[in-house]
């Protein structure tokens, strides 16, 4: 895949400016988002250089007035307003997006690739919407992205420092905030108190990828964008048991598989299903099926041989 050239230093070059503070967010499955900050302080003249057509959007929060400037879209000149300071702009990259910049500005670019909002729209089991819907080269007031536009202004110059997760978490409420309001994408009707399928979904899979419990509550609920005691309780109401109760099943499900197809002892057997040690396997397992592991696998081999094809006899079905 081609790199885009939108953000970072790629998208301070066409400004003729050496570097820019940018933070690049892999937020929906592998997808990047990024935020770059671009601080022109002596106005420019020349045009800005041309950035490749892509699929793509740039969102341009200003973080200082822009009194002048002009602006070509597809080659032809539109002639914008000035620019309110906490005021947000729309570029359509596939509108080959040029300007002039008369004035010095200071501006918060927010990078999205339009793949972001169909993901965005199947994880909220909502139809996919064609293109966002605004006015070209004017100006909005739109207090949601101001604000999450200032809250990464501490963060982005010590971004090595931050959470990488909460970038994540500001550019998926941005990409849903622009989906909805600009988008018309539907809210997805409410389960109220349970998960969305894939809150749901994704809660399993990692829980299912860590049965040793390397995850706490916490981060399960972070990669939901929940809080840890909402999740908490969402969980088991949409699946009928807590999480850690969902994992011991799982752990119990791979005691089986382990039994059944290995040699392992019993010891390894725990150790590789996730528990602590035999004797916890053991509780846990007893409690699950009425039976200990030990007697669960001679169980399963009487059965086996008992089913077997006698010496002599076709084997096949």
């Amino acid at each position: 895949m081609t790199r885009s050239l939108a953000y970072g230093r790629s998208l301070a070059s066409r400004f003729r400016i050496e570097t820019a503070p940018v933070v690049v967010s892999k937020t929906l499955q592998k997808t990047e988002v990024a935020f770059t900050r671009v601080q022109l302080n002596v106005a420019d003249p020349q045009l800005t250089l041309p950035i490749p057509q892509e699929d793509a959007y740039l969102i341009g929060v200003q973080l200082r007035a822009v009194p002048m400037h002009d602006l070509w879209l597809d080659g032809r000149m539109v002639s914008p307003a000035p620019f309110l300071a906490g005021s947000t702009v729309f570029y359509d990259l596939k509108k080959s997006p040029t300007a002039r910049c008369l004035s010095p500005f200071d501006t918060l670019f927010f990078y999205f690739p339009r793949r972001v909002f169909d993901l965005i729209a199947d994880q909220a089991e909502v139809p996919r919407f064609d293109d966002l819907n605004y006015v070209l080269g004017e100006a909005i007031a739109d207090r949601t992205i101001h604000s999450l536009a200032l809250s990464l202004l501490p963060a982005l110059d010590r971004s090595g420092e931050m959470n990488r997760l909460y970038f994540e978490h500001v550019a998926l409420a941005a990409g849903t905030h622009l989906a909805q309001t600009y988008g018309g994408m539907a809210h997805r009707r409410s389960r109220v108190g349970l998960l969305a399928t894939w809150q749901e979904r994704r809660a399993k899979a990692l829980i299912a990828a860590n049965l040793h419990g390397d995850l706490s509550r916490s981060q399960l609920a972070a990669e939901c964008g929940l809080s840890p005691d909402y999740f908490a309780r969402a969980f088991k109401r949409s699946t009928g048991v807590s999480p850690h109760q969902w994992l011991l099943m799982k752990r119990v499900e791979l005691t089986k598989e382990l039994l059944r197809s290995s040699n392992k002892t019993l010891a390894e057997v725990a150790i590789a299903a996730g528990f602590y040690d035999q004797s916890h396997m053991t509780r846990v397992f007893s409690n699950a099926t009425g039976t200990t592991p030990a007697s669960w696998r001679r169980a399963f081999y009487t059965g086996a041989s008992r089913h077997a094809p006698e010496r002599g006899t076709d084997a096949e079905d």
